[in-house]
C-alpha cells in the first residue's frame, strides 16, 4: 500500500497524487490519501482540494 500525505496548494496536491498513483500502479498495490495530517499546521489554512476532480479517492484513516 502507498499512502500519500497531501500538503500545500492545489498544484502540489496534484503532483503528489500523480506520483503516488504511479508508484502504486508500478508496484501493483493500493493508493490511499492522507488528507488530514499535512494540513493541520498549514500557515495559509490550505485544505484538501482534489475532491473537485474525478480521481480514485481512497482516504486513509488516522491509524494508517
Amino acid at each position: 500500500m502507498v499512502i500519500v500525505r497531501l500538503k500545500g496548494g492545489l498544484g502540489n496536491q496534484m503532483f503528489q497524487y500523480a506520483f503516488g498513483r504511479r508508484l502504486a500502479l508500478e508496484n501493483n498495490v493500493s493508493l490511499k490519501l492522507d488528507v488530514c495530517s499535512g494540513f493541520e499546521n498549514d500557515f495559509f489554512k490550505r485544505s484538501y482540494r482534489l475532491n473537485h476532480f474525478r480521481i480514485l479517492e481512497n482516504i486513509a484513516s488516522r491509524e494508517e
